[in-house]
């Protein structure tokens, strides 16, 4: 009745959603250093309760949050990565 709009609407093509999808999560870190850096964070966090107790145990969250979304502004300026095949992040215009 509606015609192929309303169908395009509902079910975009595929090649739309994973283009889509690869702009959205784009990552330049491989497992293992997702996982040092979550370890790291949490370590450096934990100085804010326990040890030292002082808030320089907040720098904690750098390594963390980058290490929970698996990219790291540093390495895509430097133009690196550390995901399991080398790849060179796109240069900056």
């Amino acid at each position: 009745m509606f015609g192929p709009y309303i169908t395009a609407a509902i079910a975009p093509e595929r090649e739309d959603v994973e283009e889509r999808s690869h702009i959205m999560f784009i990552t330049n870190m491989g497992p293992i250093d997702r996982t040092i850096r979550i370890l790291i964070g949490v370590a450096l966090l934990a100085l804010v309760w326990t040890g030292p107790q002082t808030a320089w145990g907040y720098i904690g969250l750098l390594p963390l949050v980058t290490g929970a979304a698996g990219y790291c502004p540093l390495y895509a300026w430097l133009g690196l990565s550390s995901c399991g095949s080398f790849h060179r992040m796109p240069e900056h215009a």
